[in-house]
């Protein structure tokens, strides 16, 4: 059975910097889902409920021009133990088990999201955007001038319909 190295396992000491929690396997801290992006009032209003939810925040990731979206959970594996040891290493789930601990944003640094949404108010603010600017892409007959994506809506969302 293998056993965890505190020498030598990067999980059990990783960190991120200015974080909250405690130093070390910040990965079983928190649950993270792909989620389809909003696009109906419908999945806001989806969004609206999850934040309301204490420890969940929506997120979005841009490569290019493609967006991820994802619901981050705040919550605690319940099988870490004391100094960031995990009880069922060896019997571990299997996302645990491909999950690289090179990939890590404590080793990585990874940039963090393109887009928070904390609050109700800033799922509205940004809804309200985002739809605003699939209505006016609606009415847009020639497709080169209609806004690319939700990074457009950002524009809108201080009022600027421009």
């Amino acid at each position: 059975m293998k056993k965890q190295n505190p020498v030598t396992d990067p999980c059990l000491s990783c960190g991120i910097k200015g974080a909250r929690k405690p130093k070390g396997a910040r990965c079983c801290n928190y649950v993270t889902i792909r989620i389809k992006p909003p696009t109906e009032e419908e999945d806001w209003e989806e969004l609206r409920w999850i934040v309301a939810h204490g420890g969940a925040t929506v997120y979005m990731i841009r490569e290019g021009s493609r967006e991820s979206w994802y619901v981050h959970l705040e919550s605690r594996c319940r099988f870490l133990r004391a100094g960031n040891v995990c009880e069922i290493y060896h019997a571990r789930p299997d996302p645990c088990r491909a999950y690289s601990n090179h990939d890590c944003e404590g080793v990585t640094g990874e940039r963090g999201a393109d887009l928070e949404l904390k609050t109700i108010q800033d799922v509205e603010k940004y809804a309200d955007a985002a739809l605003r600017l699939r209505h006016l892409g609606e009415q847009i007959t020639d497709p080169s001038e209609a806004p690319k994506s939700h990074r457009d809506a950002r524009f809108l969302m201080d009022g600027d319909d421009g």
